[in-house]
């Protein structure tokens, strides 16, 4: 949560003994601040001039996060990437090849990598163990030595 954003988050949560909300039958919303949230809302607007034009701005943005954070969307399971314009070329070449969609490719290779990482942390963590037990042995092995 950004600090920019998260005194507000107090106003947008909701409790769980509230009446279920019905309906929104305008765009326009009303906010009624407690003094101690006013003056946390003025206070941080002083130390942020310029990120913040008004506070309606900054209650939407509020909002904005704490709906992304609390509900689901349609393009959910959508990831933004950015890509050099050299792999985005690969990736049509090989669509136009028949080789699979753009997703079905990224796709692909996102789940191949993914696949090669947990490998790769499993084969080290079990060496990673091999070589505690061995030392441990050695430990036992030796640990009346010198103590002559």
């Amino acid at each position: 949560m950004s600090k920019n954003v998260k005194f507000i988050y107090y106003v947008l949560l909701v409790s769980s003994n509230m009446a279920p909300l019905g309906p929104l039958t305008t765009n326009r919303l009303t906010v009624r601040l407690d003094p101690e949230r006013a003056a946390r809302l003025e206070y941080w607007a002083t130390e942020n001039p310029i990120k913040i034009k008004s506070y309606n701005q900054l209650i939407q943005e509020a909002l904005d996060e704490y709906l992304d954070r609390n509900t689901s969307s349609p393009t959910e399971g959508s990831i933004s990437i950015t890509m050099p314009e050299k792999v985005r070329d690969k990736l049509h070449n090989l669509q136009e090849q028949g080789y699979g969609n753009i997703d079905q490719l990224t796709c692909e290779a996102i789940n191949n990598y993914s696949i090669t990482k947990l490998k790769e942390e499993k084969e080290y963590q079990f060496l990673s163990n091999e070589v505690n037990t061995i030392a441990n042995s050695r430990k036992m092995v030796f640990s009346d030595y010198g103590s002559d």
